[in-house]
């Protein structure tokens, strides 16, 4: 079972917190060139490894021929802040060297995150901002 009644409740408090929140399906190219102030992007493109392991689409079809090294000359030329995760590999450290990159570790899938034995991923925050603090704490977050 994936979601359980108290995730799916816990949907009901969304529209609060993403009152001022534009999600889209455009193409990133049009996301992260559109003009306006104040604008953050968060881009979850697909994974270096997941193009080899073909997970998505028809015989993997959706992930196999993404640019990764357009996509990173892409956001270097944007006037807007971003994140982005992606899978930590050397390619991408390569093409974001330009960025603040941060290293993470996390369980994937949403009934996973008690047991030890669930798969772990080796991921990368990769922004193009300063990190920013806690109430004027030094405490970074991402």
């Amino acid at each position: 079972r994936r979601f359980t009644d108290s995730s799916i409740e816990r949907v009901a408090q969304l529209p609060a917190l993403l009152r001022d929140v534009r999600i889209t399906n455009l193409d990133y190219r049009e996301v992260v060139q559109a003009t306006g102030e104040d604008t953050f992007v968060f881009l979850d493109p697909p994974y270096l490894s997941a193009t080899k392991s073909k997970l998505y689409g028809k015989s993997g079809d959706l992930h196999t021929g993404f640019e990764h090294a357009s996509f990173a000359e892409v956001l270097r030329s944007s006037g807007h802040q971003w994140l982005v995760t992606y899978d930590d590999c050397d390619e991408i450290r390569r093409n974001f060297a330009f960025a603040r990159l941060e290293a993470w570790e996390l369980q994937y899938g949403m009934n996973n995150y008690k047991q030890a034995s669930a798969a772990k991923g080796q991921e990368l925050f990769i922004r193009n901002y300063a990190p920013p603090t806690s109430r004027g704490l030094d405490v970074p977050l991402f």
